[in-house]
């Protein structure tokens, strides 16, 4: 499998106990040594105001660049792009932008990893 992706949620805007008008999505992308370097994405649902956007790009033999991170709505309009970290560090973008309905979270790596395998994760954080 080239690339694979897991998605967790968190939203607090419904929790009875303490009304919190606050979501977070967390999505992992895994690439694995020899998988090629394609565009991937995960569609996620979400109904809110889109805060903060943080990128996390963990550490893999062969991998000297950068990622692409893109955000589109289920229109292919894109709502946000921006060039991620570089290998190992953390990337942080504040945005306001509302979104209702399907999102396609898309990273496009610049390197294959040539040993182990290259975790990116993208925490989207909204209200």
């Amino acid at each position: 499998m080239a690339f694979t992706s897991t998605l967790s949620t968190s939203d607090r805007r419904t929790d009875t106990l303490n009304q919190h008008p606050i979501w977070e999505q967390v999505i992992t992308f895994t690439i694995d040594a020899g998988d090629g370097s394609a565009k991937t994405a995960q569609v996620i649902d979400i109904n809110g105001i889109l805060q903060k956007i943080t990128v996390s790009s963990g550490v893999a033999d062969g991998i000297s660049g950068t990622l692409t991170l893109s955000l589109e709505d289920n229109n292919d309009d894109e709502i946000f792009t921006a060039s991620g970290p570089a290998e190992g560090a953390v990337s942080t973008f504040n945005v306001n932008e509302p979104l209702s309905g399907l999102t396609d979270v898309y990273i496009n790596p610049n390197d294959d990893p040539t040993g182990g395998s290259w975790t990116i994760v993208v925490t989207l954080r909204g209200i």
